[in-house]
């Protein structure tokens, strides 16, 4: 049986595979379902047209490793526990017994992200390089605030104050796709919002980009077909575009999450800890009461110092 074919109904809330699980005592949230249903997605793309009988497990492996670090160890192993439900699935739908393989379980990796040199940072953004406005943008936002990628997917218009020269970093977007109104290791009572600074050609940039685009407020700033970046696309532009640049990866973790590592490192020559804290959001046990009512103006003052720095990233 084809793995397409096999897969066309699991994890969809009120058919047969679903509920028999429930049956089974499994609380199935829609977020976890839609989790799933993701991964199998990516599961169909690669390898739909494969018999679930005879792909050899090896296959299954070795395009994992393929991915390096352009995929977490969790991720991975969440890949690989979806496709052993598939073949749980051919064996309830057809009555035959099939062996389901001793996938190797991926272990985390403690070493950071790295950072991009100064004369990488320039090759990367090098316009010339790029084909689409609102992907070099997504990028380059990042890394002049810092930001998480789940945070820059899900930046909407309203978040930027250009009286103000300030971005208000207020949510994110999950796994599911949904987005939060919170910040990560916030919650829905303790946000845990932040603003950063934008440096003037960032904010030159943004402004020139929206003029073109007459965002509501409300609106997404970097969509395909309406909906915000994917995290899958985002990884893959990040590698496709670095291979364009031709900056050395080999034994280095570049992913886009070195972006922002790179914004901390460089952001530390200037500030002190506790205001680098402020601007990317690091919690710590100081910051806990910090937060529980923040206003933007307190916040501005907290981080006023680093306005200058702010235009020292590319430096």
């Amino acid at each position: 049986m084809k793995i397409r074919e096999l897969s066309q109904t699991m994890f969809v809330r009120g058919e047969d595979q679903v509920a028999r699980l429930e049956m089974l005592g499994k609380n199935l949230s829609d977020k976890t379902l839609s989790q799933k249903r993701r991964l199998l997605d990516l599961i169909v793309g690669r390898f739909g047209e494969e018999d679930i009988e005879s792909i050899p497990s090896a296959k299954i492996v070795k395009y994992l490793f393929s991915l390096d670090l352009s995929r977490s160890s969790s991720w991975k192993n969440h890949y690989l526990q979806v496709f052993k439900e598939l073949y749980g699935e051919y064996v309830w739908r057809t009555g035959l017994e099939i062996l389901v393989p001793n996938f190797p379980r991926f272990s985390n990796s403690s070493k950071k992200a790295d950072v991009f040199s100064t004369e990488e940072l320039n090759l990367f953004f090098n316009s010339a390089l790029w084909e689409n406005e609102a992907e070099f943008l997504l990028f380059y936002v990042t890394v002049n605030c810092g930001l998480r990628m789940g945070e820059a997917r899900g930046l909407k218009a309203k978040q930027f104050n250009f009286r103000k020269h300030i971005l208000l970093v207020d949510g994110f977007i999950r796994f599911d796709g949904s987005r939060t109104n919170f910040n990560k290791s916030g919650s829905i009572r303790e946000k845990k919002i932040r603003v950063v600074f934008l440096p003037t050609e960032l904010e030159r940039k943004i402004k020139s980009y929206f003029k073109r685009n007459d965002f509501s407020p409300e609106d997404y700033i970097f969509t395909k077909n309406g909906k915000p970046f994917r995290a899958e696309f985002c990884d893959r532009l990040f590698k496709k575009m670095l291979d364009r640049s031709l900056i050395e990866a080999k034994g280095r973790k570049l992913t886009p999450h070195s972006l922002r590592y790179t914004y901390v490192t460089r952001m530390r020559r200037y500030l002190n800890g506790e205001v680098v804290r402020l601007l990317v959001g690091h919690t710590s046990q100081e910051m806990t009461d910090y937060y529980t009512k923040p206003l933007i103006e307190d916040m501005i003052k907290q981080i006023a110092e680093s306005r200058e720095a702010a235009e020292k990233i590319f430096s």
